[in-house]
């Protein structure tokens, strides 16, 4: 620990400690109140994705109309879960980039608040490719099922 830090106390990667002025305090934990909120909605996105995934593949295997549907109530439950949670963290993310260009607080904070935010954003680019990326691959095998199943009610139907 550097000898100019009380106990408890971080500093920035160059050794200055933060602040213990109580308005920069506020401003901290009110800004890593934001990061946590965020990271809930990330949270909560990752589980809705592994939620998903086990009804997309239950979907495919579905046989009958009545539980295709059930599932498709499912999906779209937690599809739009999902976008919420999406547009929530997308909004934080613009609240905290407008705070911090406003933020005037010392330099290790700042580049402690700029790091966070590239990490969140990077994070959220990451996750909504997540999204699209399954929602892609599952859409192609429905096409894939629903082209079998075609075959077979039809030998000739898809020439």
């Amino acid at each position: 620990m550097d000898e100019h830090l009380q106990p408890g106390e971080t500093s920035d990667n160059k050794g200055v400690p933060y602040s213990r002025d109580p308005a920069t305090l506020e401003a901290r934990q009110h800004f890593l109140g934001q990061v946590n909120q965020i990271k809930g909605n990330f949270a909560m996105v990752e589980s809705n994705l592994d939620k998903m995934r086990a009804i997309h593949t239950e979907r495919v295997a579905a046989s009958s109309l009545a539980d295709v549907k059930r599932l498709l109530e499912k999906l779209q439950e937690l599809l739009d879960s999902t976008n919420e949670n999406i547009r929530q963290a997308q909004s934080g993310l613009r609240k905290i980039e407008a705070e911090n260009r406003e933020f005037k607080g010392g330099s290790g904070e700042q580049r402690m608040r700029q790091s966070q935010f590239e990490a969140l954003a990077s994070s959220l680019i990451d996750l909504t490719g997540k999204v699209q990326e399954q929602e892609s691959v599952f859409a192609m095998q429905y096409r894939k099922k629903l082209k079998g199943e075609i075959e077979i009610a039809d030998p000739t139907g898809l020439e």
